[in-house]
């Protein structure tokens, strides 16, 4: 699982109205997070990862490549 993770992955981070922070996977539908700066949301992305990846590994799903390994 280190080694997906370690992928160029898409990371998503907006602010909300609130100032707290939204991050997000792209290429992982419903990976996503939020925290109270960005440096948090970013450290919660990474556990919010493990946890989609730790999910869809035991189902037997695709793992889908990094969005910049879809153009090569």
């Amino acid at each position: 699982m280190d080694e997906i993770i370690a992928l160029p992955y898409k990371r998503e981070l907006t602010q909300n109205p609130d100032g707290t922070w939204f991050a997000g996977i792209v290429e992982f539908p419903g990976c996503m997070t939020e925290g109270d700066t960005r440096s948090e949301a970013l450290a919660n992305l990474e556990d919010a990862m493990a946890g989609w990846l730790s999910v869809h590994l035991e189902d037997g799903d695709p793992i889908p490549p990094p969005t910049d390994a879809l153009s090569i």
